[in-house]
């Protein structure tokens, strides 16, 4: 797929993979929607996007996906400033690293499906009429291997 002006959310862009990947995704000249909730480190990869030159643009959208209305608000603002929605990268996501009976019910245990699986889950529904309508559309979800391979204390 040619990424050249295409409009590609990335959620959980503020760091990690998200962040290389909205940079990759730049460097190949889409329009990057930045998705997380550190609105300040989203701003600082927008300036570097912006930067690059060569078609790249960068719109910050502060959104915590545990949130409806944060999703509804990214997609809403997404559309407002390019109109469609190409590629939906469902990256947002955390961990925490303790023994089930020290986490903490809401904090912790619930706070991560809601981010983890909803937060994607809800993201993707809000996206989907959207590229129907438009007939066309890639939903990319990332996963950790910790989804993959157990390991002790850590949770997903």
């Amino acid at each position: 797929m040619e990424v050249k002006g295409k409009v590609v959310i990335v959620t959980g862009a503020s760091s990690g993979i998200g962040e290389a990947t909205a940079r990759e995704f730049a460097k190949e000249g889409a329009k990057v929607v930045l998705a997380a909730r550190r609105v300040d480190r989203l701003e600082s990869l927008a300036k570097e996007i912006v930067a690059m030159g060569g078609g790249a643009e960068a719109l910050v959208v502060q959104a915590d996906l545990s949130k409806l209305e944060d999703i509804q608000s990214l997609i809403t603002k997404t559309l407002e400033k390019y109109g469609r929605i190409d590629v939906l990268v469902n990256n947002a996501g955390f961990g925490r690293l303790d023994w089930l009976e020290n986490l903490d019910p809401v904090k912790d245990i619930q706070s991560q499906f809601d981010v983890n699986v909803l937060g994607v889950i809800q993201t993707t529904r809000q996206a989907l009429p959207i590229m129907i309508k438009q007939r066309s559309g890639h939903v990319i979800n990332m996963c950790s291997m910790a989804g993959l391979v157990a390991t002790r204390t850590y949770t997903i």
